[in-house]
């Protein structure tokens, strides 16, 4: 396994999860509206093992955060839940939550969306997951293709 990393909704390098959504980056998540607020996708296969998310605005009201493994991005066909997020009400900023799961593969192509299914009155967040890179040979990948000049 490479080294871990951390995925985010806030701008990055290149790296093994990046956004693909419009607004991923820009600003923390506002949490009064319940929708999917964000998606990432894999450049190449990692192992999820841990879903974060952070308040930046003290929340008025609880919210939940569910997490997805989407093997098309932007689809939310077939999609499986990882795990979800409780951020309770009259959570400070600065406070983060963790929920620790069963490592869970995706392939380069596929995705990860965090989708607020409870909103709360007001509040942001930003949301992470932290992974393992994996080794891949690239022609393992159906999503990935090697290009020569």
């Amino acid at each position: 396994m490479a080294s871990g990393g951390y995925a985010t909704n806030q701008p990055s390098g290149f790296g093994a999860l990046q956004p693909i959504t419009a607004g991923l980056g820009d600003t923390p998540d506002d949490l009064s509206s319940a929708a999917v607020h964000g998606e990432m996708i894999a450049t190449r296969r990692v192992t999820v093992k841990r879903l974060m998310a952070q308040v930046v605005v003290v929340t008025v009201g609880a919210a939940i955060v569910t997490y997805s493994r989407r093997p098309t991005p932007l689809s939310a066909t077939g999609e499986v839940s990882l795990g979800t997020i409780t951020i309770p009400a009259a959570t400070a900023v600065g406070k983060t939550f963790i929920n620790d799961i069963d490592p869970v593969e995706l392939a380069a192509g596929e995705s990860l969306s965090f989708e607020l299914t409870s909103a709360a009155t007001s509040g942001q967040a930003v949301y992470n997951a932290e992974f393992d890179e994996q080794v891949e040979d690239h022609k393992n990948e159906t999503d990935v293709t090697l290009v020569t000049v």
